[in-house]
Parts: C-alpha cells; structure tokens; sequence
C-alpha cells in the first residue's frame, strides 16, 4: 500500500504550487478538478457526491501501493481524523502538508485569482474557521508546515499598534494591546502560557463585528490568533522545532473554550482530554494560566 499526503491550507494558500514543487510523482486527487469533471464548473452544492467519489478514487489507488494527494482545504479537525479513519486499512502512511501565509496574502491572492476567486466574505470564513492540524488528533506519520509567501515583519512585532484599540466589548475595559500585555506579565513563569498570552488574542481586529448596542464582538478569534502564531514561527523559526509549537497553538486557540463550561476548569480540561488524549499535565498547567490571566482585570 502507498502514502497518503493530506493539503491543509485555506483558499489561495499555495497548496497547488507546493504539489508541483514537491509531490509530482503522485497521484493528485483534486476536490475541484473532480467537482468540475462531474458538473462541467466548480458547483458546491454537491460537495458530498464530490468528496464520495474523491475518496473512491483515493482508496482504489492506495490499494494499488501508489503515493496519493488529497488535495482540498481540510481545514475541519473532526473531518480530516474521519478522513484518516476511513483511509488508514488502504495505505501504509498517512501525512499532512499544511500550507499557510499571511492573512493579507490571501485576500491580495484572491482578488488576482481569475479562476478560482472566492467572495471575500467566504474567504475570511475560511481563516475564522481553520483549524490547524497537530499530532493530538490523530497519530499522523509526518506533519509539514510551510510557508508559502515571503512575510516581511512578524504579527506580534506590530503589538503595540494595538495599545490604542478599544475593545467596546461589555467583558474588556482596556485597549486590547495592553490587555494582551497585562496577560502575558502574568504568565512570565511558564514559558509556553507566555508565548500563548502574547498570540491569544492577536486575532480579534480581524474578527470583529458590531452589535446593535454598539458593542464589539470577536467570534473565532482563537482559530485566528493561533493561525498568525503559526505563520510568525515559520516566518522567525522556518519550519525548526514544529512539534514544540503544537502546544501553544493549541492553548491560544482553546483559552476561550472556559466559556462553554461556565468558568469552570476541571470539567473544560475533562473534555479536552476525553477527545485529545495525549494532552498533558503541563500542557493544562499552561492553558490554565493563560485562562486565568485573561480573567483578570485592572
């Protein structure tokens, strides 16, 4: 049986030029060239017989001992493990490839793409909604991060640009970069709640809507935050180290979970380790702190 590589990567991303670059010798299985093979154009509404027949084409070729691609933006953790679960008996391993760049590369990349533009609307779903792939939910044989555009600063360099942003939120008081700051002094003892309280709320100006009151509201930005912590350490660190860095991304994007638990701790960390069953002690030592500090206000 052959390997199965896994794309990961928002739309505009560069999964198609890393396959060229580096996996030309594979089977590609492409959702949208076969959407357009069965419908004559990219039609997504019918994604299931797309994906049905995708994964049919997958499994006779894994069988065969062939390398496969599978190429499509796989940016849902509970559908990539499904994924894995239902390809593992037809190949020998299972790897993912994950390509990111900067969230204003993918809205500069979709407006000049003529093919395959996106509403812009959907493409910022797609960054509100990624969630990023790690040895904790599924004992993938190998996990490869790449950068795929040339960042010339770093998110966090620009963190004091947001000591002036107010929050205009009925839970925050303090503009967010000070806010961001404030938590982090409190997690200077623990190197990884540190690292995670300087990202974890990086993503809420991206994510920023307004109610009728006039409040603002930041829905998915952990999944943002922990998305511009990985493109900063690829961009710093290029590619060095990448399984050090799955628990801090991990812990910015789970900092708010708290809420789905009414502020209590135990039985949020219960979840987690039901569904991801290598997390740690240290690990929840980390989140704790950083959930913690977050809570506090001046």
């Amino acid at each position: 049986m052959g390997t199965l590589t896994i794309m990961v990567g928002i739309a505009g991303s560069g999964k198609d030029t890393v396959i060229k670059k580096y996996h030309n010798d594979a089977i590609v299985l492409s959702s949208d060239e076969i959407r357009k093979e069965l419908y004559g154009y990219e039609d997504q509404t019918h994604n299931s017989d797309v994906f049905i027949e995708m994964n049919r084409r997958a499994k006779e070729a894994g069988k065969a001992g062939f390398h496969v691609i599978y190429n499509a933006t796989n940016l849902n953790r509970g559908r990539r493990v499904g994924l894995c679960n239902d390809m593992k008996k037809y190949f020998d391993s299972i790897e993912v490839v994950v390509c990111v760049c900067s969230i204003e590369t993918l809205l500069k990349r979709n407006i000049t793409r003529e093919e395959r533009h996106i509403p812009e609307e959907k493409l910022k779903q797609m960054i509100k909604s990624i969630q990023l792939p790690t040895y904790y939910e599924y004992p993938y044989d190998k996990i490869t991060y790449i950068l795929t555009d040339n960042i010339k600063s770093s998110y966090l360099e620009r963190l004091d640009e947001l000591d002036t942003y107010e929050q205009h939120n009925k839970y925050h008081s303090e503009p967010l970069g000070l806010h961001i700051k404030r938590v982090a002094s409190a997690c200077k003892k623990n190197l990884k709640a540190y690292t995670a309280a300087l990202y974890h709320d990086l993503g809420k100006p991206f994510c920023k809507t307004i109610d009728s009151e006039g409040y603002y509201h930041f829905i998915s930005h952990p999944l943002v935050s922990a998305y511009m912590y990985i493109v900063d350490m690829l961009y710093i660190h290029d590619g060095e180290d990448i399984d050090d860095w799955f628990d801090v991304m991990l812990i910015i994007e789970f900092h708010d979970y708290i809420f789905n638990f009414q502020g209590d701790f135990q039985k949020m960390k219960m979840k987690l380790k039901n569904k991801y069953k290598d997390l740690d002690d240290e690990f929840f030592k980390s989140l704790e702190m950083v959930v913690k500090a977050d809570r506090l206000r001046p």
